[in-house]
């Protein structure tokens, strides 16, 4: 559990903004806290890149929601995405690529990492209706990842 105190606006922090790492084995959550305590959370795993989590993003998970989803991580750390379960797919989509909004399709239709290693992008198109190339290449790119450090 973390409890934040802020402080406002001042010379030394004229923003009024709180600036909180908590490290984990899984990796380090930065929470910014601006003087009208809006939150902005960072997570930043352990050998894998920065996800940096919209607005949109944070707004659909509840605090109690996103700190669990950073215990399914943290479980699955170390497992072969292969032997990832449904619930850690789903998990990393949400916080690690920062791609909320297909969640439920998600929750719908993959079952197991090694169901997610085996997309096609036909699948992630009209399957799963991701429709916005780009998502469908940074999903391919880091399953791809992910299958190149199973392997290693």
């Amino acid at each position: 559990c973390l409890s934040l105190s802020l402080s406002p606006p001042s010379p030394r922090n004229p923003s009024g903004r709180v600036h909180k790492k908590i490290a984990a084995n899984l990796g380090s959550v930065f929470l910014e806290v601006s003087h009208n305590c809006d939150v902005t959370y960072f997570l930043v795993l352990h050998n894998t890149t920065c996800s940096r989590p919209t607005t949109a993003a944070i707004q659909s998970l509840s605090q109690e929601q996103l700190q669990e989803r950073y215990h399914i991580l943290e479980e699955s750390r170390g497992l072969p995405m292969a032997r990832w379960k449904a619930a850690t797919v789903v998990a990393w989509l949400e916080v690690t690529m920062n791609m909320p909004q297909y969640a439920d399709v998600f929750k719908e239709n993959v079952k197991s990492g090694k169901v997610l290693m085996g997309l096609t992008d036909h699948e992630l198109e009209h399957g799963l209706r991701i429709t916005k190339p780009m998502h469908r290449r940074k999903l391919r790119l880091a399953i791809a990842e992910h299958l190149h450090t199973d392997h290693v």
